[in-house]
């Protein structure tokens, strides 16, 4: 996947699958959570309210920078949980949930707020009302969320990776067929000759046109396929690492740790520890 490529995400049997997930994920935590296109921009119910006024809108500019920056500037003290979708090492949407507070939110923030502000009666009852109704999360309860997220960022990336290389202008149908072959097989022995007979072209024509089209090669494009695969697995503690890097198409723990902290600087060890 090149640099400066738009990805149509709106593919109908995409949407409703994503839709699915999405919905999944609200009945679970209770949490707002919507996709953004690229590194999208955060949509605060509370920001929403303040930017009726304009110096609502300059206290907030800050909360609306680009993923991943942090809602330090945030004047009601909200933080958001935003995990970036990336398929082919590329960000092609951003999740977000919440935001929430960190700490429960207390009437005196709330009056320095309201002094900032100057509101009407109306406008600082409806500050008031939604202020108190956004959630707090204690350090446990934001882990589980992220988790849950992380999990959920794996699904709508291997979900995206079905269908979007199908929506590229420009690329051959053999592309399109050995992606999916790569995601259907990418647990057993894969390899290049292989997949380039199951396509119809040569060894040498198909690797040239894979790196053509997407910028790397067929074999890196499997191992980030099966990274992919193991992060979902990772979330499951039951699993030890030997069984997820077995059904993720690694073909030993050694090459599984040494391609997985490759691809995302992480060990699985640590990936698995940082879901806590």
């Amino acid at each position: 996947m090149r640099r400066g490529e738009q990805h149509d995400v709106s593919e109908p049997a995409t949407t409703r699958k994503l839709g699915r997930l999405l919905d999944s994920f609200h009945s679970s935590t209770g949490l707002a959570v919507a996709l953004r296109p690229g590194h999208g921009v955060s949509r605060c119910p509370l920001g929403r309210v303040l930017a009726q006024t304009s110096r609502g809108r300059s206290l907030c500019r800050q909360c609306l920078g680009r993923f991943p920056a942090r809602l330090t500037g945030c004047p009601a003290g909200l933080q958001p949980l935003a995990l970036p979708v990336r398929v082919d090492g590329q960000t092609v949407a951003t999740l977000l949930a919440g935001p929430v507070f960190h700490r429960a939110p207390t009437a005196e923030r709330l009056r320095r707020l309201l002094a900032a502000l100057h509101p009407d009666a109306a406008h600082a009852r409806q500050l008031r009302a939604v202020y108190f109704g956004m959630a707090c999360l204690s350090p446990r309860q934001r882990n589980a969320h992220r988790a849950m997220l992380k999990l959920l960022a794996g699904e709508l990336a291997r979900e995206l990776g079905r269908y979007l290389p199908a929506a590229r202008a420009g690329e051959p149908d053999c592309i399109r067929r050995a992606r999916q072959i790569a995601h259907a097989q990418h647990a057993g022995p894969l390899t290049m000759r292989d997949v380039a007979r199951q396509v119809h072209h040569s060894p040498q024509h198909f690797c040239r046109q894979f790196r053509k089209h997407t910028g790397q090669s067929f074999l890196d494009y499997v191992a980030r396929v099966r990274v992919a695969k193991a992060q979902a697995l990772l979330v499951d503690r039951r699993l030890l690492m030997k069984q997820i890097a077995g059904q993720s198409g690694f073909s030993s723990a050694v090459r599984f740790n040494h391609i997985f902290k490759k691809i995302t600087g992480q060990s699985p060890t640590e990936y698995r520890r940082a879901l806590r």
